[in-house]
C-alpha cells in the first residue's frame, strides 16, 4: 500500500508532508511497527491535507469512515482474503468490526473494495489480536475463509 500510495501521490504531483499531524489511531502502531506506520500516517495525513484536489482514486483511501461499532449485527472476518465472504454477510445485513488477514496485499484489496474505516483492520497472525483487542460490545458472529491449500487433506477435488 505505501508503494502505490507514493506512486499515486507522485503521478498528481503532490508533495508527501512531513509535519507531524496524527491520521492513524496510534494503538496500529504495535501491530504495523513504528517506521511502517510512520509511513503510513505521513502518507494518510499528506491524503487529508490535499482531500479537495484530489483524484477520486485517491480519495478512495481515505473515504473510510464506517467503524460499525453501533451496527445491529457485527461481526469479525478472520483470514478475510479480500472480502468476500464479508461481502456475503454485509448485504445479509452484518457489518464488520474487525478485519483480519495475514497477506498485506490481500488485505489491501480489502481496504480499497470497502467502505470501512483503517482502524477496523489488522495484518497479521490471527493469535495476535486475540490478546490485544478490546470490544465495545459483543460481537455476533466470528467468521473465517480459511484457504486449503492443493494436496490438504480437506479440499474438495473437482474442476471447475
Amino acid at each position: 500500500m505505501i508503494i502505490d500510495l507514493n506512486r499515486l501521490l507522485q503521478l498528481e504531483k503532490i508533495t508527501i508532508t512531513n509535519d507531524s499531524c496524527i491520521s492513524l489511531d496510534s494503538n496500529l502502531q504495535s501491530s504495523l511497527g513504528t517506521e511502517t506506520w510512520n509511513q503510513i500516517n505521513r502518507l494518510y495525513s499528506t491524503l487529508e491535507k490535499n482531500k479537495d484536489t484530489i483524484s477520486g482514486t485517491l480519495n478512495k483511501f481515505i473515504n473510510k469512515n464506517k467503524k460499525n461499532s453501533h451496527s445491529e449485527f457485527t461481526f469479525i472476518d478472520t483470514f478475510s482474503g479480500c472480502g468476500g465472504l464479508s461481502l456475503g454477510l454485509m448485504s445479509s445485513g452484518f457489518n464488520p468490526v474487525l478485519v483480519n488477514e495475514i497477506e498485506p496485499k490481500f488485505l489491501e484489496t480489502y481496504y480499497f473494495n470497502h467502505d470501512l474505516h483503517i482502524d477496523n483492520y489488522h495484518c497479521g497472525d490471527i493469535k495476535d489480536i486475540a490478546q490485544k483487542t478490546n470490544f465495545e460490545r459483543n460481537i455476533d458472529l466470528v467468521v473465517g475463509g480459511v484457504h486449503l491449500a492443493k494436496g490438504s487433506p480437506w479440499q474438495i477435488d473437482k474442476d471447475y
